[in-house]
C-alpha cells in the first residue's frame, strides 16, 4: 500500500473579449456590480478578510504548508 499522493494538476481555458459590443459587457459586468456592493476605496490592497467572493478562495497557510513540507523530506 503506498502512502504517496498523486500530483494535481489543474488548467483553465480563458477567452479573452478584445472589443466586445455593450450589450455583452453589460450583461456580462452587471453579475459583478451585483456582488461587490461595498466602497473598495476604502479597504487596504490586497484585503481579501471580507471579500465577497472570498468563498471560492483557497485557505492557504504558510505554516501549514511548511510542516507538510518538513513532514514529506523526513520519509
Amino acid at each position: 500500500m503506498s502512502t504517496k499522493k498523486p500530483v494535481v494538476v489543474e488548467s483553465y481555458d480563458e477567452i479573452v473579449f478584445i472589443e466586445p459590443p455593450e450589450s455583452f459587457l453589460a450583461r456580462d459586468t452587471s453579475k459583478l456590480l451585483a456582488i461587490s456592493t461595498e466602497d473598495e476605496s476604502k479597504k487596504k490592497r490586497g484585503d481579501t478578510k471580507d471579500h465577497p467572493l472570498s468563498p471560492w478562495f483557497l485557505n492557504f497557510s504558510e505554516a501549514d504548508e511548511l510542516l507538510q513540507l518538513v513532514a514529506a523530506r523526513q520519509q
